[in-house]
């Protein structure tokens, strides 16, 4: 009974309606204050060095960002998901926590569209597992 009535729940507007109001409040509490409360740590201005060479040498960074525990580094999808907010930004420092919050709409979104469908409930789960 309880199953019935929760999947009728994915074809319902109150379901878009929940997303909506999902993304207002994460969208209110991220943006909140962000100029005080953003801190600009090394690894930032680290990263921010690499895109600013990336854009005046026009070679793409070819390792991601290192990890400062080990001796390791980090696939470089970050920096190419990164560059292009970089640049439109106008080579702001607060480039990176809009690629975060572009990264996280764009999970949320794909996982509102995909969770109706039984195939892929189990993936949207594992990721929304992973990434919170």
């Amino acid at each position: 009974m309880i199953i019935k009535n929760f999947r009728l729940f994915f074809k319902t507007p109150l379901y878009y309606l929940f997303a909506i109001i999902l993304i207002i409040v994460f969208l209110a509490t991220r943006l909140y204050n962000v100029s005080n409360s953003l801190e600009f740590f090394v690894d930032i201005g680290r990263d921010h060095l690499v895109l600013l060479e990336w854009w005046n040498s026009g070679k793409i960074p070819l390792l991601g960002p290192g990890i400062s525990y080990f001796s390791l580094h980090l696939p470089p999808i970050y920096f190419y998901l990164n560059f292009p907010i970089f640049l439109i930004s106008g080579f702001s420092p607060y480039s990176t926590f809009i690629t975060v919050l572009i990264i996280y709409i764009s999970v949320f979104l794909a996982g509102i569209i995909l969770l109706p469908k039984k195939e892929y409930k189990i993936v949207v789960l594992i990721v929304a597992l992973l990434i919170s």
